[in-house]
């Protein structure tokens, strides 16, 4: 894993949530982190994600470290863990209160479903040089445990070109429901298997 250009170090907070397994060589692990303080080092993610992606983050959000920061922040936050190989910032989800385009979708679908309970999970990423170890899996993970211990019905979109995503997401047993219309494409709305 090419680690040189990453500039974000760990600092464990007592109290925080942390979750820590060695995988092969490398120490994985996760870390609560609901005030953001990593939004910058993970603006540094995304840009080499961009690299890599041209479609995430999505097309609307310009090419630069303050726009990156801006994204990962324009969201109610109800959860964020971040992810780390040794004490390097490589990957981030959150759970967050759904966008209007989803809670617009799901009141369509069923129109039973208490739209105060749902919750998103998005900004789901990890970088090019630390996929493959599981990080992506165990970021999903935490964000529909902290649902499920709230209460919350968690509900996610993705875009169609996001094929990775649209793989975890089907190998964790959730369904893909339907489609929405957006900017740039179509987005792929996922629950949970009931």
């Amino acid at each position: 894993m090419n680690i040189g250009s990453f500039a974000a170090r760990r600092n464990v907070i007592p109290g925080r949530d942390t979750e820590d397994r060695d995988r092969g060589r490398a120490r994985v692990s996760l870390e609560r982190d609901d005030e953001g303080t990593r939004i910058a080092a993970l603006a540094c993610v995304l840009a080499r994600l961009r690299a890599a992606d041209r479609f995430y983050p999505p097309p609307r959000v310009a090419d630069d470290p303050a726009a990156y920061s801006a994204w990962l922040s324009e969201r109610t936050c109800l959860a964020r863990w971040v992810a780390f190989v040794y004490d390097i910032v490589v990957g981030h989800v959150l759970l967050a209160t759904p966008g209007d385009h989803l809670v617009r979708f799901l009141a369509s679908a069923d129109p039973d479903m208490p739209s105060e309970r749902v919750v998103e999970i998005g900004r789901l990423f990890v970088d090019p040089s630390a996929r493959h170890q599981g990080l992506g899996r165990g970021l999903f993970d935490a964000a529909t445990r902290e649902a499920a211990a709230r209460r919350l019905f968690p509900a996610l979109v993705v875009r169609e070109t996001g094929r990775d995503a649209i793989r975890l997401y089907n190998s964790a047993g959730w369904r893909d429901v339907g489609t929405l219309s957006a900017r740039g494409g179509t987005l792929h709305v996922f629950l949970p298997r009931e």
